[in-house]
């Protein structure tokens, strides 16, 4: 399959956010911090952007507090989007079906049980938060050691895994490629990879382990991956 560029909105009271390192309380609008947009809406930042496929984290609904929703229904009608809304329930994943042809099911919120029962898993995406080498999770049926995890989830028919280093996402601090080629290497499943991309050179580097994609924003506002490769 052809490596796919994936342009990420974090999305906070209906305005995209730059997201540094998971502290969400500190996030700031996009638009403070990047080269190629001069605000926060996300439908203005798709018509700049024109990327072909999207990953939307709600963070309003990751924490608790309110939903976007409607914006992401919005955002599917003109890219394929794929989702964090928190799940933490069957009923959430039938819920973020209705806005997003594929949902993300991150180890931050979501039991062993969800995986387990999702009927649209086919569809779906496993979401390995990590914060250094270990998963953030806080359902004990998920273990904390990712090497572990990854080996439990090839029974099951996902659309992919994204290893998402929460720690490194909005740093443009790079990667530990052994430790990523050596995940690779352990499943049978498409990967995608996520946190600290600084630009090209990166995304060479993946695809020379075998990755099969990379979440990208803060590299996209800066400058450093042209819009064309998005769209």
């Amino acid at each position: 399959m052809p490596f796919k560029l994936i342009f990420v909105m974090d999305v906070s009271n209906g305005l995209v956010v730059h997201g540094v390192r998971g502290e969400r309380n500190n996030y700031k609008p996009i638009s403070e911090e990047s080269k190629i947009v001069e605000n926060s809406d996300p439908l203005e930042i798709m018509r700049v952007v024109k990327a072909k496929e999207v990953y939307i984290a709600d963070l309003d609904r990751i924490m608790g507090g309110g939903d976007n929703f409607l914006l992401i229904k919005k955002i599917s009608d003109k890219a394929e989007v794929m989702a964090d809304i928190g799940v933490r329930s069957l009923e959430d994943v039938e819920i973020g079906h209705k806005y997003a042809s594929k949902i993300v099911l991150g180890t931050e919120t979501v039991p062993m049980k969800v995986i387990d029962e999702d009927t649209y898993i086919d569809e779906d995406l496993v979401s390995m938060d990590l914060r250094g080498k270990e998963l953030l999770c806080d359902d004990p049926k998920i273990p904390k050691d990712p090497k572990k995890f990854l080996s439990e989830l090839d029974r099951y028919d996902l659309d992919g895994i994204i290893v998402l280093f929460i720690d490194r996402v909005g740093t443009g601090s790079g990667m530990d490629l052994e430790f990523l080629e050596e995940l690779r290497g352990m499943s049978v499943h498409p990967m995608i990879f996520g946190g600290g991309i600084r630009g090209l050179e990166d995304l060479d580097r993946l695809k020379d382990i075998g990755m099969d994609g990379a979440l990208v924003a803060t590299a996209v506002h800066n400058g450093k991956i042209p819009l064309d490769l998005l769209s």
